[in-house]
This record gives structure tokens, sequence and C-alpha cells, in this order.
């Protein structure tokens, strides 16, 4: 599960290179970095996919969750 997370946080990171105004790969990094309990960096991608117009029930159900398994 290491090397798929690890392969899942390059691949967006290379999306975010190319589009960093990509909310959703803002959102699906957060997710990949709270299952690595990156706690810090999957809710600064949780926010800033936020602030990038992503504002459904799903990015503050994250970042609930996050915050709560800090």
């Amino acid at each position: 599960m290491l090397n798929r997370n690890l392969r899942s946080i390059e691949e967006y990171k290379s999306v975010l290179e190319r589009n960093p105004s990509d909310n959703y790969a803002h959102f699906k990094l957060g997710q990949v970095y709270q299952e690595t309990e990156d706690y810090a960096l999957a809710i600064k991608e949780f926010l800033r996919a936020r602030e990038l117009g992503l504002n459904n029930a799903r990015v503050y159900l994250e970042l609930g969750r996050t915050y709560g398994e800090m």
C-alpha cells in the first residue's frame, strides 16, 4: 500500500505542476496524505481545494476527519 500511495502522490503532484488550480487533484492528494497519516499536508490540500472552488460536502467531511485524527 505504501508504494501505491507514493505513486499516487507523485502522480497528483505531476498533475498539479501542469495545472496548479486543479481543485480535484488537490482534494485527491489530500486524501492520499490523510491515508499516509500526514495530516498537516492533508489539511493543506483540502483547504487549497476549497479555496479553488471545490465546495462540496466531501471536502468538509474530510477536513473534519483529518482534524479529528490530529
